[in-house]
């Protein structure tokens, strides 16, 4: 998992579709993103390292949602809890609102 978008509750419970969008946002841009690099046109170095991670990963080294993140969300909360940071092992759905779902 590369990262996470945080929205507060208050904004969700007031415009809801607020996740969905920066869902489809992100998302739009991380698909023009990987357009360029599969035309080689992208060439930073970052671009190149991801280049390089697709060998390992696959097509999308960087993939978005909760579905394609769900073992590693899961690992997190796991060790989260055995290292005392949370009191509980945390469900997903107490984490994260999954923006697909919305």
């Amino acid at each position: 998992m590369h990262g996470t978008i945080v929205v507060k509750d208050a904004i969700l419970a007031a415009h809801p579709w607020v996740a969905r969008s920066l869902f489809k946002a992100f998302s739009q841009a991380k698909d023009e993103w990987l357009n360029r690099l599969n035309a080689g046109a992208a060439n930073t170095a970052s671009d190149q390292k991801y280049a390089q991670l697709r060998k390992i990963v696959g097509h999308d080294p960087l993939p978005y949602g909760m579905a394609a993140n769900q073992k590693t969300i899961e690992a997190l909360s796991s060790t989260a809890f055995r290292q005392k940071l949370t009191p509980r092992k945390m469900p997903l759905a107490d984490l994260f609102v999954d923006p697909e779902d919305i």
